[in-house]
């Protein structure tokens, strides 16, 4: 027969029990550390698979005289004929003028398409105020496609917010320079955009979407073509495709964003 202490411990217990049961159930959760994010990874889904170029206002070019390469001449031993896309600049066009270049590093890369099977030798050079300060004979690979040119890091590189004149020429016919084909335009150093600035060890998707964000399209370009294409061609491909789009380049949106070689001579 069970005595009566007994009944008494095993009420005790229940209601203990049951005591602990009602506290964990009104006890607040601890919150859970979340994982960091950057602006890019909080895009809304459909556009998570978008990279969006975005033109700062100081991109805008007033100067109307700055257009369209000059178109090769009919004539000549000239080594560059007609071609269905010139020779161009992959710069903000606007109805065929090509609007200023905006970049947050010292010694950027500017592309280019060269439409071109020859063996050409180009010149590419750079000035302020009509003051040369670095200029470069390059040898092309003999295929058509994209060339990157690269500011060395012996220069003192970019002043912030200074612009300087760009000019890239291929020789085509070196008995007759009147046949040379070029473009040219200008580059400004800018800021970055605190909120829109990659970490070190972002992959390189994420940091190419935050450089179009922030309308730095040297390092948009660079990163889709020298890092992510190599890795994942058809994210770089999408991108590409992408950007040319919204540059107002459309002809050049379905190149592959793969780089030709060049030498300097």
């Amino acid at each position: 027969m069970k005595t009566r202490s007994t009944v008494i411990e095993k009420l005790v217990i229940i209601l203990a029990i049951a005591g602990i049961a009602a506290f964990l159930k009104n006890a607040p959760m601890q919150a859970q550390p979340q994982p960091e994010t950057s602006p890019a990874s909080t895009l809304p889904t459909p556009e998570r698979d978008r990279i969006i170029f975005t033109p700062r206002p100081e991109a805008k070019d007033d100067d109307e005289s700055r257009g369209p390469v000059n178109p090769p001449p009919p004539y000549g031993e000239s080594l560059c004929p007609i071609a269905k896309i010139p020779l161009t600049a992959i710069a903000p066009n606007k109805d065929g003028n090509t609007n200023i270049i905006l970049t947050a590093q010292t010694h950027p890369s500017l592309w280019f398409y060269n439409p071109y099977e020859s063996q050409l030798t180009g010149e590419f050079s750079i000035s302020q105020q009509g003051k040369q300060i670095y200029q470069q004979t390059l040898q092309l690979s003999g295929k058509a496609g994209l060339i990157g040119i690269t500011l060395p890091t012996a220069l003192p590189g970019l002043s912030l917010n200074e612009e300087y004149n760009w000019n890239l020429t291929l020789i085509c016919n070196p008995q007759d320079r009147a046949e040379d084909l070029y473009v040219g335009g200008s580059i400004k150093r800018v800021n970055s955009t605190p909120n829109f600035t990659p970490q070190l060890t972002a992959m390189p998707q994420d940091k190419a979407k935050l450089y179009a964000l922030d309308g730095l399209l040297p390092e948009t370009l660079t990163t889709i073509v020298r890092d992510l294409s190599p890795k994942d061609k058809a994210t770089a491909q999408l991108y590409w495709t992408q950007v040319m789009q919204e540059l107002g380049l459309e002809k050049l949106s379905e190149e592959s964003p793969a780089e030709q070689e060049t030498k300097p001579l």
